[in-house]
């Protein structure tokens, strides 16, 4: 896989950064970001096919999203111009291939002068001996654990019952776009249960929002968990609890706490980072 990024500004002040990769597969991702000084900041991005030809690397993005500043288009093809290591798209749009490693400059030296005798040192002290070593925290991985013939279709219809429709159903999109139902939901990730047991999480933040198989045990519970308020039957998957999570007394098992007054609204709870469960030898 290569990557290639650029850093420039825009007439009106935004900072941009553009990085793409190009998959041995022959798939593209394209992301952007923009910044200005308050560190308000947007983002979009494309994704699709790329081949070469001839010198020639030729573009065809399937899903564009959000850009402000690169010409990507759907369905349209787009060419670039190997030229070294750079992508040279014309029109003054250039990517440059990210550096495997930094140059070094050797400076000249200066004339060595005739060093002055020694002083006289102290031998040092004797070392302290290290310190005890600290026995390494082990997470448990997390073992799907396989739903009955009769849950698993019902996850499967409740996948076809999925909202997708307008922007407020986006995480109904996301989920049957991964043939699962949702779980929970923070700030950045989304958990979602499939029929076969697997909890996917996605970071629905990024823009390419791949969904990956959730191994850490207690996150995997707890999101069990949460989904299990508005999925009754997911019960069924609760009893098989190998690392004994328990449910968060700071915030009931809700993964969010009021703020504390004057402000309004609520925060996501520090004892149980957000998720609503934790394990009993937690201390946060």
């Amino acid at each position: 896989m290569k990557t290639y990024v650029d850093c420039g500004q825009s007439p009106d002040g935004w900072s941009i950064s553009s990085t793409l990769e190009l998959e041995d597969g022959g798939r593209f991702v394209y992301e952007e970001a923009w910044t200005d000084y308050t560190s308000a900041s947007l983002y979009g991005g494309a994704e699709g096919l790329w081949r070469r030809d001839d010198g020639v690397v030729v573009f065809q993005a399937e899903r564009v999203e959000g850009l402000m500043y690169f010409p990507w288009a759907v369905g349209l093809e787009l060419k670039a111009v190997e030229q070294g290591r750079t992508l040279d798209f014309e029109r003054g749009w250039k990517l440059r291939e990210s550096p495997e490693r930094e140059t070094k400059l050797t400076m000249p030296r200066p004339p060595v002068k005739a060093a002055p005798p020694p002083p006289v040192v102290k031998p040092p002290p004797p070392p302290k001996p290290p310190p005890p070593p600290v026995a390494a925290h082990t997470f448990p991985q997390f073992e799907p654990f396989t739903p009955s013939p009769e849950l698993a279709a019902r996850i499967r219809r409740r996948v076809d019952e999925l909202p997708t429709e307008g922007t407020k159903n986006w995480a109904g999109r996301l989920c049957k776009e991964n043939d699962a139902i949702p779980l929970h939901c923070t700030q950045i990730y989304l958990w979602a249960l499939r029929a076969d047991g697997q909890v996917l999480s996605i970071d629905h933040e990024s823009f390419s929002r791949r969904a990956e198989s959730e191994n850490d045990a207690v996150t995997a519970y707890a999101a069990l968990a949460q989904g299990a308020r508005t999925y009754p039957e997911l019960a069924e998957l609760l009893a098989h609890n190998p690392v004994g999570v328990v449910e968060c007394a700071r915030c009931g098992g809700e993964g969010w706490t009021k703020a504390v007054s004057p402000a309004e609204g609520t925060d996501s709870c520090q004892r149980c980072d957000g998720m609503g469960w934790h394990e009993p030898r937690a201390s946060r």
